[in-house]
């Protein structure tokens, strides 16, 4: 996610640059503009990847969670700390 965050925020750049240079488009850019809502777009582009920043974080910490919760990683019976456990059931069980 931070390499696709860095790519987008290099083309928005990018783009902005271009509209700066270039200040009168084409006919057929400025449909293309006016058809994908491009200033819609470049506002909501980075919030939508910072949702999906946020999401897989989630992800992660729900598997590491489990894993901790479950002790898959472990052969042996031995002693684990009551707060971890109940820690990791709250944070599977946690909403939004």
């Amino acid at each position: 996610m931070n390499y696709a965050s860095q790519y987008t925020q290099d083309l928005l750049d990018l783009l902005a640059l271009y509209q700066a240079n270039y200040l009168e488009p084409t006919p057929d850019i400025r449909s293309q503009i006016s058809q994908i809502d491009l200033p819609f777009l470049i506002e909501d582009l980075p919030k939508l990847l910072g949702s999906m920043k946020v999401g897989t974080d989630r992800i992660c910490d729900i598997v590491r969670s489990l894993r901790s919760f479950s002790r898959l990683d472990e052969a042996e019976v031995k002693a684990v700390d009551i707060h971890i456990g109940i820690e990791s059931t709250l944070m599977i069980c946690k909403v939004g």
